[in-house]
């Protein structure tokens, strides 16, 4: 795997944890919190974290791709 790769994967788990809020409220607090009222809520960071997310996953599966050549 390459740079690209590697950078993929890192801007898919940060994204990710962008989107889900990890960024802005300690796990400790978010979980138990989700846990006592499930409902999805949405909120404008998540939009920006699930697309670099997405980004990340298209850089590591074209550097996949890629690679297996």
């Amino acid at each position: 795997m390459t740079v690209k790769g590697w950078f993929g994967a890192a801007l898919m788990f940060a994204g990710a944890a962008f989107a889900l809020g990890f960024f802005f409220v300690p796990p400790q607090v978010l979980i138990p919190e989700l846990t006592r009222d499930p409902q999805l809520r949405l909120f404008p960071e998540g939009i920006v974290g699930m697309w670099a997310a997405a980004v990340g996953l298209a850089l590591l599966i074209g550097d996949l791709r890629r690679t297996r050549r």
